[in-house]
């Protein structure tokens, strides 16, 4: 009976430290579409707002779960002035990730963090559905200098 039990304990133990670690996709929840935008958003919007083309999507040096997209900068609103920018994402969409596509035009809101700019799909997928509104906000935007 001892050999028994001691066996279920062991099991068990093994079970509970072998087991895989919970795994949580990113949700985000429904937002209403907006009517309007808050007049001071601009100024408030900690990182970098621009229209620019994906020319390049490549793995970060630091993490493999993390994708550095390069976009050739068109026009600006606030962030970066020059005709290049760096943005990173998860490299899944499960992770909360944008999935950009090479060569594909983007109206880009990139929050930044620990000194760079980042985008995540929830906030991405909101202001993706309210483009029309944030580009009138936005006005036209200035255009890039050089590198």
């Amino acid at each position: 009976m001892k050999k028994i039990i001691h066996s279920m304990f062991v099991i068990i133990a093994f079970v509970f430290v072998l087991a895989p670690a919970a795994a949580y996709a990113c949700s985000c929840l429904a937002q209403p579409d907006k009517t309007e935008i808050p007049r001071d958003w601009l100024r408030n919007f900690n990182g970098a707002v621009f229209e620019g083309r994906v020319a390049k999507i490549e793995k970060a040096a630091k993490s493999e779960y993390l994708l550095k997209v390069t976009f050739t900068v068109e026009r600006y609103w606030k962030g970066v002035k020059t005709n290049q920018a760096f943005v990173y994402t998860a490299s899944q969409s499960a992770m909360c990730g944008v999935r950009f596509e090479r060569g594909k035009k983007y109206l880009v809101f990139a929050e930044s963090s620990e000194g760079r700019f980042q985008a995540s799909l929830c906030p991405w997928t909101e202001k993706e559905q309210n483009e029309a509104l944030y580009r009138a906000y936005l006005g036209r935007g200035q255009k890039p200098k050089g590198k």
